[in-house]
């Protein structure tokens, strides 16, 4: 079965796969995964390649930060910090706001 996390999407127009990874301890590319962003996260979302956030919408501060960086998100998904876990490989698509959890 696979998994899906719907949410609103953008900051680029492609999407990007790439490992989850952990907060304070990113990775250049890692799929930057979090209840909300906030100004302690800008060091890791200098790093990430996307984020994915269980909460916020268009105005939300991952959808603004990641938009001024040109940076994949995908917001509001609910439930994403309870699904993805460090190391897991996703597909983020800001398009159609869709995470794909890929199989490992």
């Amino acid at each position: 079965m696979t998994i899906v996390l719907k949410g609103r999407g953008g900051g680029s127009s492609g999407s990007i796969v790439g490992a989850v990874g952990v907060l304070g301890n990113m990775q250049d590319g890692d799929v930057l995964v979090a209840h909300e962003t906030s100004p302690n996260h800008i060091t890791d979302m200098h790093r990430a390649g996307a984020v994915v956030t269980d909460i916020g919408g268009p105005v939300s501060h991952a959808a603004v930060v990641c938009t001024g960086m040109g940076i994949p998100f995908v917001v509001g998904t609910g439930n994403a910090t309870e699904l993805l876990k460090a190391g897991m490989f996703v597909e983020v698509n800001p398009v159609d706001g869709t995470v794909t959890v890929l199989e490992n």
